[in-house]
Formats: structure tokens, C-alpha cells, sequence
């Protein structure tokens, strides 16, 4: 019974094999035997489903004549059975077994076994991907329509989530359609591209040998032409006259000569390429055996083209050489040969609008001999070439011929010389564009999936979501509420929703009420602290640093510049009789002139590393890092202007300071307290002294 249920769906799948293949691409094709196999799978079992792969397989050995197919196909049907049994869908097995296994072993196989390019294997290989895609997603959607019972195994739900079925059947519709009409859509662009392609090499192989043909024809016209003018001229001068202007006027020509009747040269030009047969003995000037003497000599016609020749002797460029004989009253007088320069012929590439990197020429004479050919190809002048046809995997519409291990599809026209003409392009064109249209395609069904999974997540979002929601309102914390959708709701649903929502509202109201003045209180007390730290910092009524500030950050600036060796000036002052004035004017005064001398030292002392403080009640203090220009005159600036600083009414009060100044620039040792202490000393040194004055000290 496994016997013949394997041969019952073994038959089909070679049928399908065999008959119904579909050509892709060259001699890629999509091979659908599989589909059956896989029915046989999921409804008879492992058992018969081998006899069938096997059965199958046969066939695709016999139309490819690779047994590796016996081996992919049987690989693929027991990896799916074992992720089958695992709980893996057939879809996604299948996806998995041409990633890390098929495709893998496919590619070591061919690159051992065929000689083609890696482009082409990879080709090979993602056909093959796709190919297992579509005849799997093809029978995994007509199982979705066969009843349970009928199966052996049963097919596993895609996912427990609603969203994951959703997606998982859209998919399997959307494959099968997306695979069928890119695959075909690709197919046909490729037909199209190859019938240009062919097109495009027939008439530019026709375009280069109608070229070559033109391009000899001109100069045995000349050579002629030149033989005619021989007649009429009686003197070797004027022939080798005749010789120069000709050769002058044609830049295709390696030399120009002419003999006399027993091939023996008589003149050559350039002169350069003849000097060094000067000193020569006769007969190195003879080109008898030559055929192009000997053959104009013998026939008497009146241009002879001879086949691709190694110069000698006057030139050893490998060359084409047209030759005529010229004549006196009737009687043959030797030839005139002219030798074109192969090289010359890649002009003719150049003006047939080649493909830069996949289209080369060659050109040989009517003994297969190389004429010229693209020099990417690596043909020597003089070696023979007649192409070999190759077994064409690239293209039914083209020959293909095999050069120094590439791969060239090939045109060619013979013209009226026997010259052949053979255009040859790279497969690579055709191949780069179905990779093209393959990666698109993939890329589409990566995007189709991507669009799919989101509408799936949504429409399942839509149905379970509501459900969700309700069933977790009474478990949240009222932040994470969502507020359900109505319209997805049913009547009850939507009832019981309003009076959840109504409750949430109440509770997030108060929330949000305690929250603000929370927040209110929180914002006074951070302004009250920053208030606190700023009085803690700075004098109250000047904004300048107090007392214990100074101390502490001149401290630090200090030592700092003590240990960089960076000089330090400290001045101590005090507003002299400051005393009478808070008497005579009283203390808002007093307090408007200790606000004035605040405002004057910070106009005279405005660099960012100037610490300035007001260290007592009358008592101002500033200390100054680095060398300070013009310091007594600016400090003689400030008394000046101390003096008429403060206006109280139109009211000058007058005031003056003493002032003791210590500057460290010797003794970097010297400590802050000792600094501010020898400050001290000179203030009230200054003071005792008078007042309104200024002590100095270095140290």
C-alpha cells in the first residue's frame, strides 16, 4: 500500500517535472513535481512521500542530467518532516531548509562540477529558493481546504496569537500570485533583452565588417590609382614622389614600396623603416617570394589583398598588405605594395558604440587569422581563431563560444574580402539584469510581508484589543489606562467601557491636582533654596562675593596660581571716614556710596579671573591673577573717580580710600592667610599714614 500511494503521487510530480517546466532563464526553469510530494507528506505519511521524491527526482535527472536534484529534494522533504513534527510550519521549513541547506549545498555542487561564473551559481541557487517557496506555499493552501481527518499530519496552527494566523495565511495567498506573475514578468524581460541583445551584436558585427571591407577597399583604390600614375611618369624621381604624397596622405600605412619586374626593391618610404637595408646584400631587397608579387605578377589583376603577414626585414609589425602592379606600354614592371597597420582597425570598435566593458570585436582574415581583436580579450595579431560553440546556459537565441575562460555570446558576417567580423558580449548583461529583477523581487515580497504583518497586527489589535482593555481596567494603575476605541465595541462592551472611563477620569483628576501642588511647592522651595545659597554666597546689598565666598574661592585660585608660578595681586581697602558719612547723610546714603565704589571696582576690574568682594562693612577687597598692566594707573583711576562716584540728589559725596596692595611674585611659597594678613598691614599702614593713600609690597 506505502508502495503504491507513493507511485500514485510519484507519477504526477514527474509529469510535472518533466513536461510542465517553466524556462526562467536560459536553461533555469521552475520544476513543480514537489507539490505533489508535499501532499504526500502531510496526507499519507514519510513513507510513500520518499518513494514519490524519488520517483520525482528521476525526472529532473533526466531533463537536467543533474543528480544532485536526488539529493536537494529528498533533503528537503525529510527536514521539513522534522520541523514539522517540531511544530514549524511548512512555509517557514521550507524557507529555513533552502537558507542553511539547499541553497548551501546546491552551490558547492555546482561551482565543483560547472565551470561558470559565481554570478550565475548564485542565480541558480535563489531560483531555487524561490522555486521551493512557491510550490510549498501552492500546497500548503490547497491543504488548508482538505479536511483533518484525511491527513496523517496534522497541520500546526501558524501561531497561538491571532495576529500570527492572520499573517501567516495572508502570505500564502500573497506568495503564490507575487511569485507566479514576477517570475513571469521577469521571464518575458529577459526574452526581450536577449532578442535586443542579439539584435544590437548582428548589426554591430555587420556595422564592422561593412567598416573593415570600406577601409581595405579605400586603399587598394589608392594603390591603383597610384599604379595608373606610374605610367605617366618616366623618372624614379617623380615615382618616389608619388610614393611620399600617397603614403603622406594615409595614416593607416605602416610603409608604401614599389619594385621592379624581378621583385627587387626600389624604393620604400618611410625612409627611417628602409636605411637599414642599405648596406644589405641584393637579395634582402627581394620580395619575389612574396605573394603579393607574385600573385599580381602572375594574374596581372589589378589589386591583390593578402591575408594577416609578419613584416620582414622593412617591418616587422604584423600587417595586411595590398599591392599593384604597375606598367609601362603594356609590359609589367614590377608592384606597388602599401601595408596597412592592424592597429589601425580599432577604430572600427571605437565607432560601433561598444558596450565599454561587455561588447569586444575581432577581426580575422579568410585564413581565420587575427586581424585585430579588443584587447581585453588578449588575441595576438596572427594567432587563428574560429570560434567553438558552447553548450548555452545563458540564452536559446545566441551562440556561445568559451575565450581564455569566459563565457561570450557571439555575432559574426563575413564580408566580400573572406574577412570575418565577430562581436562578442559578456552573458553577464543578461544574467546582472535577471538578478536585478530577482532581487526586486524578493525585495517585494519582503516589503509584502512587512505591510501584511502590520495589517495583520491591526486587525487582530482591532478585534482583541477592546476585550484587553476591559479585562485589565480594574488591575491598572490609572497612568496606564488605554482608552478604548468605541466604535470596535459592541453596545454592552461600550456601556460598561463609559462607567471604567468615568472612574478613571475621577481618579486622574485627582491624581493630576495632587500632583500640581506638589509641583507648586516643589518650585517654591527650590527658589527659596536658591535664594538662601545666593545670600550664603554674596553681599546683599552690592551682589559681590562676601566675606567667607572670597575666602573660599580665593583660596583655591590662590594655590592654584601658586603652583603654576602665576604672580598674584591682592588690594585691601577702606572707604576712609565712612563713619561721618553715614552721620551727616545718614545710612540709606551710606549705602547708596558703598553700592557706588561696588559698581566703580567692577568697571576698573572686569576680567573673568578678578574676584572682587566686599569684605567688611566699608571694606572691599580684590585680588588679581597674571601679570596686570598699567596697575597703579589704573588703581590711580578708581581714587580719582571714587571721588565723584556717588550722587545722591545732585549731590556729590565725596570719598576717598585707603588702600593696601601686596603683589607675590617672587615667593610662590608665601601662604592665603599670610597674604590677606600682609594686606592687612599695609591698609592700615596706609591708614595711619593719613588716609586717602596707598602702600605697595612685593614679595
Amino acid at each position: 500500500m506505502i508502495i503504491l500511494t507513493g507511485i500514485a503521487f510519484g507519477l504526477p510530480a514527474a509529469v510535472a517535472n518533466f513536461y510542465l517546466t517553466f524556462t526562467l532563464y536560459g536553461n533555469m526553469g521552475l520544476y513543480m513535481g514537489q507539490f505533489f510530494v508535499i501532499l504526500c507528506l502531510v496526507w499519507r505519511g514519510l513513507a510513500p512521500a520518499l518513494i514519490a521524491v524519488l520517483i520525482s527526482g528521476t525526472a529532473v535527472y533526466i531533463y537536467t542530467d543533474n543528480y544532485s536534484f536526488y539529493i536537494l529534494l529528498t533533503l528537503e522533504l525529510l527536514t521539513l518532516y522534522w520541523l514539522f513534527r517540531r511544530g514549524i510550519v511548512l512555509l517557514l521549513g521550507d524557507l529555513i531548509y533552502w537558507l542553511f541547506i539547499g541553497v548551501p549545498i546546491a552551490m558547492v555542487y555546482l561551482s565543483h562540477n560547472l565551470d561558470l561564473p559565481i554570478n550565475f551559481l548564485l542565480l541558480v541557487c535563489v531560483k531555487l529558493l524561490l522555486n521551493g517557496l512557491l510550490y510549498t506555499s501552492i500546497a500548503v493552501c490547497v491543504l488548508t481546504f482538505v479536511p483533518k481527518q484525511w491527513c496523517t499530519l496534522h497541520l500546526s496552527s501558524a501561531s497561538r496569537r491571532l495576529s500570527g494566523r492572520i499573517f501567516y495565511f495572508s502570505m500564502i495567498c500573497a506568495v503564490i500570485p507575487s511569485l507566479l506573475i514576477g517570475l513571469v514578468f521577469t521571464a518575458r524581460m529577459t526574452d526581450q533583452i536577449e532578442s535586443h541583445i542579439k539584435s544590437d551584436l548582428l548589426t554591430k558585427s555587420e556595422r564592422v565588417n561593412t567598416a573593415t571591407q570600406d577601409y581595405v577597399r579605400h586603399y587598394q583604390i589608392s594603390v591603383e590609382s597610384l599604379a595608373r600614375s606610374f605610367e605617366q611618369v618616366l623618372s624614379d624621381t617623380g615615382r618616389q614622389e608619388l610614393v611620399r604624397a600617397t603614403y603622406r596622405k594615409h595614416a593607416g600605412l605602416i610603409t608604401m614600396l614599389y619594385t621592379d619586374k624581378e621583385g627587387i626593391i626600389r624604393f620604400g618610404y618611410p625612409a627611417t623603416v628602409f636605411e637599414r637595408l642599405q648596406d644589405a646584400p641584393r637579395d634582402e631587397w627581394s620580395v619575389a617570394d612574396r605573394d603579393y608579387f607574385a600573385i599580381p605578377r602572375t594574374t596581372g589583376q589589378a589589386s591583390y589583398l593578402s591575408a594577416v603577414f609578419q613584416g620582414r626585414g622593412f617591418g616587422d609589425h604584423p600587417i595586411v598588405a595590398v599591392s599593384s602592379p604597375w606598367y609601362l606600354e603594356g609590359e609589367f614592371q614590377g608592384v606597388i605594395e602599401a601595408s596597412l597597420d592592424l592597429y589601425q582597425f580599432a577604430d572600427f570598435a571605437e565607432r560601433t558604440d561598444l558596450e565599454q566593458d561587455t561588447q569586444f570585436v575581432v577581426i580575422t582574415d579568410a585564413a581565420h587569422n587575427v586581424i585585430f581583436a579588443s584587447q581585453q580579450l588578449n588575441l595576438e595579431p596572427l594567432s587563428q581563431y574560429q570560434p567553438v560553440p558552447q553548450p548555452n546556459v545563458y540564452s536559446e537565441n545566441l551562440p556561445l563560444t568559451r575565450l581564455a575562460g569566459q563565457d561570450f555570446l557571439y555575432s559574426s558576417h563575413m564580408n566580400e574580402l573572406g574577412w570575418r567580423a565577430y562581436v562578442l558580449s559578456s552573458p553577464s548583461t543578461v544574467t546582472a539584469l535577471f538578478i536585478g529583477n530577482i532581487i526586486f523581487l524578493l525585495a517585494s515580497l519582503i516589503m509584502v510581508a512587512l505591510i501584511f504583518l502590520i495589517i495583520a497586527q491591526r486587525f487582530a489589535q482591532n478585534i482583541t484589543q477592546p476585550l484587553q482593555l476591559l479585562s485589565r481596567q480594574l488591575g491598572r494603575s490609572p497612568e496606564d489606562v488605554i482608552e478604548p476605541k468605541t466604535e470596535d465595541m459592541t453596545e454592552e462592551v461600550h456601556r460598561i467601557a463609559s462607567q471604567l472611563m468615568e472612574a478613571r477620569n475621577l481618579m486622574v483628576s485627582f491624581n493630576q491636582e495632587l500632583k500640581f501642588q506638589v509641583d507648586e511647592k516643589t518650585k517654591a522651595l527650590e527658589e527659596m533654596n536658591l535664594k538662601l545659597k545666593q545670600l550664603a554666597r554674596e553681599d546683599g546689598l552690592t551682589q559681590l562675593l562676601n566675606r567667607r565666598s572670597f575666602d573660599e574661592q580665593g583660596n583655591k585660585v590662590y594655590r592654584n596660581a601658586m603652583r603654576n608660578k602665576v604672580p598674584v595681586t591682592m588690594l585691601l581697602m577702606d572707604i576712609d571716614y565712612f563713619k561721618s558719612i553715614n552721620d551727616n547723610f545718614g545710612h540709606p546714603v551710606g549705602d547708596r556710596c558703598i553700592i557706588s565704589v561696588a559698581n566703580l571696582l567692577r568697571e576698573h576690574f572686569k576680567r573673568d579671573s578678578d574676584l572682587i568682594a566686599r569684605y567688611g562693612g566699608e571694606e572691599f577687597t580684590v585680588m588679581l591673577t597674571g601679570q596686570i598692566d598699567n596697575l597703579n594707573e589704573r588703581i590711580e583711576q578708581f581714587r580719582k573717580e571714587l571721588k565723584s562716584c556717588c550722587r545722591v540728589d545732585d549731590l556729590i559725596i565725596p570719598m576717598t580710600v585707603s588702600i593696601g596692595c601686596i603683589s607675590v611674585q617672587n615667593d610662590f611659597h608665601f601662604t592665603f592667610s599670610q597674604l590677606i594678613s600682609k594686606a592687612d598691614q599695609l591698609l592700615y599702614q596706609s591708614k595711619n599714614a593719613g588716609r586717602d593713600q596707598i602702600h605697595f609690597d612685593i614679595i
